[in-house]
């Protein structure tokens, strides 16, 4: 009977693998011997979306894992209580798998804390304190728990000691891993690393000479991403060096990670200029004026300063700070109808939605309203580039998915060109900088995750996986496990003969 080893890497970017390639053997090894591909993330391309599609099979207007809310508020709830995984307990490839008899051991799953019962072990981690969760629970007392949650915060101005207490963490985790690889005889063996990720997003102009704010070649920290990127090959190449040959092995990603965008598209700007956004005071209002000014100068300093952690600590301790961002635009919500979601905020993304108050349509159709966005926003164009749209796509709700919770997502999504991000300013000019780039410098890609898959099912493969919901029939597959009804996504494997 086939087995699986499944690798989970956040944020492993298909073009950083490119660019670091001769520091990666076992990567490589995975590339020239069996099946690998770069496909695209879900949308929104966080990871706690990414990841409940990755385990269910469903697409986030089902399982309803994502927010469209300002990211102070995603940090507030962040710091200040757990996840909720009730949505996907139950309901994963390994719950499945175990169903069908599968023998499973899952490793600190994101969003999988606390464990629930499983056909063998789950280890998960909280995100709050440094608790961990063994599942069954009478299994904790047999494994040396020390060190593995360890990570918290932001890296702030102790960067050097951020970077080691992941690297040790990292190390406790492949212990644990290898651990329990030779001790069980797993059908199922999914392993999750969150690190990679939490180091891209905090130094990537430490590391990147295109980022404006690069900070030069001498920095200590200069190969710090690269450095991470050849501990995960370590990783995986210890990992595979625990198994036989009848284990295929799945590497896999959520999603890519790149720059975050250093200039803003102001949409707010654009809706108002065309009559569909109304604010509640003039341009001219000091105290909007005032507040604006404010913002600006305090992200700025925080990022140059890297005090990020000052962030949430202010979030968890004074909830009202939150006004200074989300009041800058005042809109008058009585009178407007259409505005671009709370999604940037305080850190510019290059994707974004536009919700339509339908109560203010003033006669006009819902459809109507949505072709005049949709087409202003493709006529947009770079200030900079004339001949370059600044919108990659843009597209109704209903054309991305399709679930019980669609009516969550903004009426209108897109994706700008990666330059820039998705600013929600009324009262400024239309294109404008990012105050909050070094900030968190490193952005999530919806394109560039990695699949790779080796071993006695990699000549199955039929095609690249269509999007991350074809992960879970695909494990399942190799499990010789059919697919449940309702599943989103479908197996990239051709028949067995």
């Amino acid at each position: 009977m086939n087995k699986v080893l499944l690798i989970g890497v956040d944020a492993l970017d298909a073009a950083q693998v490119e660019q670091f390639a001769d520091w990666l053997p076992n990567i490589s090894r995975l590339q020239q011997e069996g099946y690998y591909t770069h496909f695209e993330s879900v949308w929104p391309p966080d990871s706690e979306t990414a990841w409940a599609s990755i385990y269910t099979g469903w697409n986030p207007a089902r399982h309803g894992i994502f927010q469209f809310v300002d990211p102070l508020e995603k940090t507030a709830t962040y710091v200040m209580r757990e996840r909720d995984n009730s949505v996907i307990a139950g309901r994963t490839f390994w719950d499945i798998a175990g169903d069908a008899g599968r023998r499973v051991c899952v490793l600190f799953p994101h969003i999988g804390y606390p464990s629930w019962p499983v056909n063998g072990l789950m280890v998960t981690r909280a995100s709050l304190d440094k608790e961990v969760s063994v599942t069954p629970p009478e299994m904790k007392s047999r494994y040396r728990l020390e060190g593995l949650n360890e990570v918290k915060g932001l890296a702030g101005r102790r960067r050097e000691e951020y970077l080691t207490v992941n690297r040790r963490q990292v190390e406790r985790q492949l212990e644990l891993n290898v651990q329990l690889l030779r001790e069980g005889d797993w059908d199922l063996f999914f392993s999750y690393w969150s690190a990679l990720d939490l180091i891209q997003h905090q130094f990537w102009n430490y590391c990147d000479p295109q980022d404006p704010t690069y900070l030069g070649d001498t920095t200590p920290f200069r190969h710090a991403i690269r450095d991470f990127y050849i501990l995960h090959d370590r990783v995986i190449g210890e990992l595979i060096a625990e198994v036989d040959s009848n284990t295929s092995i799945i590497l896999l990603s959520d999603h890519g990670h790149g720059m975050r965008p250093v200039k803003v598209f102001n949409i707010n700007r654009l809706l108002r200029e065309q009559g569909l956004l109304v604010l509640k005071h003039s341009d001219t209002d000091a105290r909007v004026n005032l507040l604006k000014q404010v913002k600006n100068d305090f992200t700025d300093f925080v990022g140059r300063h890297k005090l990020g952690g000052i962030v949430s600590k202010l979030l968890k301790w004074m909830p009202w700070t939150k006004k200074l961002y989300l009041s800058a635009a005042d809109l008058d919500l009585e009178q407007t109808t259409a505005y671009i979601t709370d999604m940037s905020g305080i850190k510019a993304y290059s994707y974004g939605g536009i919700r339509i108050v339908q109560q203010n349509l003033n006669g006009r159709s819902y459809e109507s309203v949505l072709e005049q966005i949709r087409t202003l926003l493709l006529e947009a164009r770079d200030p900079e580039r004339r001949d370059e749209p600044l919108v990659r796509w843009i597209k109704p709700r209903d054309e991305l998915y399709t679930g019980p919770y669609i009516e969550e997502y903004p009426d209108l999504v897109f994706e700008l060109n990666l330059n820039y991000g998705a600013g929600w300013d009324a009262t400024g000019a239309l294109f404008d900088v990012s105050f909050s780039h070094s900030l968190y410098p490193g952005s999530h890609l919806r394109s560039n995750a990695v699949f790779a898959l080796t071993g006695p099912d990699s000549s199955r493969v039929d095609r690249a996986p269509d999007s991350l919901m074809d992960i879970a029939p695909t494990v399942l597959d190799i499990l010789g496990i059919p697919t449940p009804k309702g599943m989103d996504g479908r197996s990239v494997l051709k028949p067995r003969d």
